[in-house]
């Protein structure tokens, strides 16, 4: 069984990391937008859940995080460079 520090844990680190995800999403649609205008819009729309999403996890809400971090991935991973 997983103990509640843990799983707190657990969520801590997939917040984190997919915030930095979304951080080079967001550098690799910056560099695609001379060429592809309308990712602009996707781009500004992330970086606004990017804030949204360091202030959650600043406010220790790890696992509300980690569910809209995994939303707002999902809509920039084809712009993203994974």
């Amino acid at each position: 069984m997983v103990s509640q520090a843990g799983y707190a844990q657990s969520a801590k680190n997939d917040c984190e990391n997919n915030i930095e995800m979304l951080r080079k999403d967001l550098l690799s649609m910056l560099n695609k937008i001379p060429a592809m205008p309308p990712v602009a819009k996707v781009y500004s729309a992330a970086k606004d859940r990017l804030n949204d999403l360091t202030n959650m996890k600043n406010d220790g809400k790890y696992s509300e995080c980690v569910s809209e971090s995994e939303r707002v991935l999902r809509i920039t991973r084809p712009y993203g460079s994974r």
